[in-house]
C-alpha cells in the first residue's frame, strides 16, 4: 500500500511538471512554426513581407502576344527629345492594345522635367498595362525614378540602380546648390518618389535614400520569425529595438533580449552617400524579384509567345512588328477620407478635426449649371503673362455668372509677384464663387500657395502639392539668398500663406512648413480617442507628451503612460526639406477630402449638370507670349533699324518707313499688354525718334539733338523691356530677379542694334544693285572731278547762277529741274523740300551745289 502511494506521488509529480512546462513548449513550437505570409518573398536569409500596392498591378494574360520594348538608352542622359520619343511610342502601344510594355533602361540620368514627363506617361497613359523596367545594365538618377513608375523592376546581371540626388550642370560644369535650395529640389523629387514607391509597393525609406544623402538605411531580421526588413533607424526607435548594430551602447544582456538583429547598413549617414544597389543587393532588399540575363529569358519568364515589338530609332514611333487590337480594363481608386458628423474627417487611421474657416465657404446650388475650368498648366512657370491671362478669364467668369470655378493645376511654380496677383484675384474677384484647386499632376511652389487661396483643394491620383520655399534664379543660375534677406522674403510668404490657410481652413503649421525648411512636423494619434493631429514637436511640449518618437530617450514604461503616440514625421528638420504631400499623404493629414481620377468624377461629385466651359489660352495670348520672347524682340529691333536706314535712302515716305513703325509698335505693344511697358516709356522713345529726325533733316551736322535722341530711344527700350515697374516708379532693378530681366533687356537691345547696323551695312552695299530696289534708292552723287558720261548730258547746259525747282527732296542729294532738264544736285547744307526754288552756287565736274532762294 505504501508503494502504491509513492508511485502515485511520482506520477502526480510528473504530470505537474508536464503541465507547468507545456505552455512554454507550445509557445516555442508555435513561434518556430509560424507560417510565412502568403505572397512573401523568400530569400536565402529569411523572408520579406509581400508588396502592398496602392495601385493594384494590372493582370497579365497566361500567354502574352502583344508585348513592346521601349528603349531608354541615352549615353548622354534623358532629355526632351527622349520624352517626345517615349510619348509617341506609348501612344503606339495604346493603339496596338499592348498587354506588356518593357522599358529597356541604360541611362546615367538626365533632365528632371523629361524624367517627370516620362513618369507621368507611364502612370497616366499606361495605368492598365503591365509595365516592366529592365535595368540593362543601369538605371541611375532620373532613370531610377522612371523605373519606380513601372509595375515591376527587373535587372540584368551586373546591373545597378539608384543615386537619384538632383544636381545642376551648366556649360559642362557642376553648379553647387546651396543647402536650403537643395532641400527644395530634393523635397520635390522625394515626393515624386514616394508617390511611385507607394503606387507600386516599393520600400519608401529605401527609395528616398536614393535622393537624400543624410538618410541611413539598415537591413534587419527578426530572430524568431526570420522576417527581414529595410528600415530607417531614426524612425520608430529602431536603435532601441535592434541588437548588435554598429556603435550601439547597449550591453550584451540587453541585446540578447531584443527580437531584431542588425544585418547590414545599406547606406550610412556619415558617408554622405546615396543608395545605389547592385542586382544582388536589390534582391536582398526586395526592390526586385528577378534577374534576367537577356531579353529572351525575360520573355520566357512572362510567357511572351510572340516576339516583342521593338521601335525603330527614327523618332516616328514606327514599330517593327504590328499587333492586333484588344480591349483592356480600367480601374479607379476611390478617395479614403470623407467629412462625417460635424465635419470630422475620417481616415483609415483615426479622425481629424478640420480647421475652422475664417471666411465661410460660398454656398453651392444643388445643381451646378455654370462651371468654368481655368488651366494653370505652365511648364515654364507662372509669369506675368499667366497673371494677365487669368485676370481676363476671371472677368469672363464674373460676367457669365459662374457658380463654380475649377483651377486645373500642373505647374512647377513661378514668379512671386504673379502668384500674389492670382491669389488676390481668387480672394477678391471670386469671393462669392466656390473655387476648387484641382491638382491634376503637381502644384509646386507658387502653385501650392495659389491653391490655398481656393475654397477647396482636391487632387488626382499620383499628384503632389507643396515645396513653396522662395528661390532666386538670375541668368539661368540659382542664386544663394543671404540668411537675413531670406528671413525677410520667407516672412512675407509665410504671412500670405497663414492668411490663406486661416481663410479656407487649412492647417497653418503644415502650410508654413511648405516654405521654411527649419520646421519639423509630426502626425500623432491619441491612443484612446483615435484623434489625429498635425503638430510641431518643438511647441507645447509635444516631445514630452508623445510616445515612441524617433530619438526619444524615454523608457518603455514611461512611453506606455503617455496619451499620444507618434505616427510619422511629415517633415524632418535634419533633412532641410519642405513639406510636399502626395495625394495619399494629403488625405492622411486632413489637408484634402477628395481624390478624383478625372474631371468626370469631380463633376459627378459636385453635381455639375452642364459641361464646364474650359477657358483655354486664346490665340491672342499665345501670340503675346511669342512676341515677348527675347529672340523675337531682338529680331524686331534689328528689322526696325534696317527699315529706318532704307527709308532714309529712299525718296519720300514708303514701305520701309511703315515697316519700321510696325516693328516698334509690335515691340512696345506686346510689352505693354503684359505690364512691362508704361505710356511714358513709349513716349520717351517717340521723343527720341523725333530728335533724331530733326538732327538728320533740319539741323545741320550731328550734335546735341542727335545724341539726346539716341539716349532717349535706348532708355525707352530698356525701360519698356527690362523692368516691370509701376507708372509712378523709376525703372531701375531692385532685386536679383529684376536684374536678371534687366540684363536680358540689355542683351536684347544690344544684339538687336548690332544686328540692325550689320543689316544696314549689307543693304548699303547690295540694295542699289537689286533691280527693284535700284529704282527706289537715291543714287550716289558723282565725284567732283568726274567728267560727264556724254557731251549732251543735262548738266552740261547748267551754269553757276541758274535757278531751278527741286523735284525730289535734297537731303543733301536730290534732283533739281532746270527748264525741261532734270539734274542731280547737292544742297549747300540744309535739307530742301520739293517745289522750292534754288540757285546754282557752284559747279565742279559732275557736281552741282545749290542754295535755296
Amino acid at each position: 500500500m505504501k508503494g502504491i502511494k509513492q508511485l502515485g506521488a511520482i506520477v502526480g509529480a510528473i504530470f505537474l511538471v508536464a503541465w507547468l512546462t507545456l505552455p512554454h513548449t507550445a509557445d516555442a513550437q508555435t513561434t518556430a512554426t509560424q507560417p510565412v505570409p502568403k505572397g512573401a518573398r523568400i530569400t536565402s536569409e529569411g523572408w520579406m513581407a509581400p508588396r502592398v500596392r496602392l495601385h493594384p498591378a494590372p493582370k497579365l494574360p497566361k500567354k502574352i502576344t502583344r508585348a513592346f520594348i521601349i528603349d531608354i538608352r541615352d549615353p548622354h542622359g534623358i532629355d526632351l527629345d527622349t520624352l517626345s520619343d517615349v510619348k509617341r511610342q506609348i501612344e503606339t502601344c495604346l493603339a496596338q492594345k499592348a498587354e506588356l510594355v518593357i522599358f529597356n533602361l541604360d541611362t546615367p540620368g538626365g533632365r528632371g522635367d523629361a524624367m517627370e514627363g516620362i513618369c507621368d506617361l507611364i502612370t497616366k497613359k499606361l495605368p492598365d498595362v503591365y509595365t516592366v523596367a529592365y535595368a540593362n545594365p543601369r538605371a541611375i538618377s532620373a532613370g531610377a525614378i522612371i523605373a519606380l513608375a513601372c509595375t515591376e523592376i527587373v535587372m540584368a546581371p551586373g546591373g545597378r540602380i539608384g543615386d537619384s540626388m538632383p544636381i545642376f550642370i551648366a556649360g559642362g560644369q557642376l553648379i553647387p546648390i546651396p543647402d536650403r535650395e537643395r532641400g527644395k529640389y530634393e523635397t520635390d523629387t522625394r515626393a515624386l518618389t514616394r508617390i511611385l514607391s507607394e503606387r507600386n509597393g516599393h520600400n519608401r525609406a529605401l527609395c528616398e535614400a536614393m535622393i537624400t544623402s543624410t538618410r541611413e538605411i539598415w537591413r534587419i531580421q527578426n530572430r524568431k520569425t526570420r522576417e527581414v526588413r529595410i528600415v530607417d533607424p531614426d524612425a520608430k526607435n529602431w536603435r532601441r529595438i535592434v541588437a548588435d548594430w554598429p556603435d550601439t551602447k547597449a550591453t550584451a544582456e540587453d541585446d540578447a533580449k531584443r527580437d531584431w538583429e542588425f544585418l547590414e547598413a545599406i547606406d550610412r549617414k556619415q558617408d554622405l552617400g546615396l543608395v545605389m544597389l547592385t542586382h544582388t543587393e536589390a534582391i536582398k532588399c526586395g526592390l526586385i524579384d528577378h534577374v534576367f540575363t537577356n531579353m529572351e529569358t525575360l520573355a520566357k519568364h512572362y510567357n511572351i509567345t510572340v516576339k516583342p515589338a521593338e521601335f525603330k530609332n527614327n523618332g516616328t514611333g514606327e514599330i517593327l512588328v504590328p499587333h492586333k487590337s484588344n480591349p483592356k480594363n480600367t480601374t479607379t481608386r476611390p478617395a479614403t477620407a470623407q467629412p462625417g458628423i460635424n465635419g470630422i474627417i475620417h481616415t483609415t487611421e483615426g479622425w481629424i478635426t478640420p480647421q475652422k474657416r475664417k471666411i465661410p465657404a460660398p454656398k453651392l446650388p444643388l445643381e451646378i449649371t455654370k462651371a468654368f475650368i481655368i488651366p494653370i498648366r505652365d511648364p515654364g512657370g507662372i509669369t506675368s503673362i499667366t497673371l494677365a491671362t487669368i485676370k481676363r478669364k476671371v472677368l469672363r467668369c464674373n460676367r457669365m455668372g459662374a457658380q463654380l470655378v475649377i483651377f486645373d493645376f500642373d505647374t512647377p511654380g513661378g514668379s512671386s509677384a504673379a502668384m500674389e496677383g492670382i491669389c488676390d484675384l481668387i480672394r477678391d474677384d471670386l469671393k462669392d464663387v466656390y473655387t476648387i484647386a484641382y491638382v491634376r499632376t503637381k502644384a509646386i511652389s507658387a502653385g501650392a500657395i495659389i491653391s490655398l487661396a481656393c475654397t477647396e483643394i482636391v487632387m488626382a491620383p499620383s499628384s503632389r502639392i507643396g515645396d513653396s520655399m522662395p528661390i532666386m534664379i538670375a541668368g539661368g543660375k540659382l542664386m544663394e539668398i543671404p540668411e537675413k534677406e531670406r528671413g525677410k522674403i520667407e516672412t512675407n510668404a509665410r504671412t500670405l500663406t497663414r492668411t490663406l490657410a486661416q481663410n479656407n481652413g487649412h492647417n497653418e503649421l503644415l502650410c508654413e512648413a511648405m516654405i521654411t525648411s527649419t520646421r519639423e512636423v509630426w502626425r500623432i494619434r491619441h491612443r484612446k480617442t483615435r484623434e489625429i493631429r498635425i503638430v510641431d514637436p518643438s511647441a507645447e511640449n509635444w516631445r514630452r507628451k508623445t510616445a515612441n518618437w524617433p530619438g526619444t530617450t524615454a523608457d518603455a514604461l514611461t512611453d506606455a503612460k503617455l496619451g499620444w503616440e507618434f505616427l510619422a514625421a511629415i517633415d524632418r528638420k535634419e533633412d532641410m526639406g519642405l513639406v510636399m504631400l502626395t495625394d495619399s499623404e494629403a488625405i492622411k493629414c486632413g489637408f484634402i477630402y477628395h481624390v478624383f481620377k478625372d474631371f468626370a468624377a469631380l463633376e459627378k461629385h459636385y453635381n455639375v449638370t452642364n459641361k464646364p466651359v474650359r477657358l483655354s489660352d486664346t490665340w491672342s495670348e499665345s501670340l503675346t507670349a511669342f512676341l515677348t520672347n527675347p529672340t523675337i524682340q531682338t529680331i524686331l529691333i534689328a528689322l526696325a533699324i534696317m527699315c529706318v536706314y532704307a527709308e532714309l535712302k529712299m525718296p519720300g515716305f514708303g514701305v520701309a518707313g511703315t515697316a519700321a513703325i510696325i516693328c516698334f509698335a509690335v515691340l512696345f505693344g506686346s510689352n505693354f499688354l503684359i505690364g512691362m511697358a508704361n505710356w511714358w516709356e513709349i513716349a520717351l522713345f517717340a521723343v527720341g525718334l523725333i530728335l533724331i529726325a530733326l538732327e538728320v533733316f533740319v539741323i545741320p551736322g550731328f550734335g546735341v539733338a542727335g545724341i539726346s535722341g539716341i539716349l532717349c530711344c535706348i532708355i525707352g527700350l530698356l525701360a519698356a523691356t527690362g523692368v516691370p515697374n509701376a507708372p509712378t516708379e523709376f525703372p531701375w532693378p531692385q532685386t536679383a530677379l529684376q536684374w536678371s530681366w534687366f540684363s536680358t533687356a540689355i542683351y536684347v537691345v544690344g544684339l538687336g542694334f548690332c544686328g540692325g547696323v550689320i543689316g544696314a551695312t549689307i543693304l548699303a552695299q547690295y540694295m542699289p544693285k537689286l533691280p527693284i530696289a535700284r529704282r527706289l534708292v537715291l543714287g550716289e552723287a558723282q565725284a567732283a572731278t568726274d567728267a560727264p558720261a556724254t557731251s549732251d548730258a543735262p548738266i552740261m547746259h547748267v551754269k553757276v547762277g541758274d535757278t531751278g525747282t527741286v523735284a525730289t527732296m535734297c537731303r543733301p542729294v536730290g534732283q533739281v529741274r532746270f527748264g525741261n532738264k532734270l539734274c542731280d544736285a547737292t544742297s549747300e547744307g540744309a535739307t530742301i523740300d520739293p517745289g522750292a526754288q534754288v540757285r546754282v552756287v557752284q559747279r565742279t565736274g559732275n557736281q552741282l551745289i545749290v542754295k535755296e532762294l
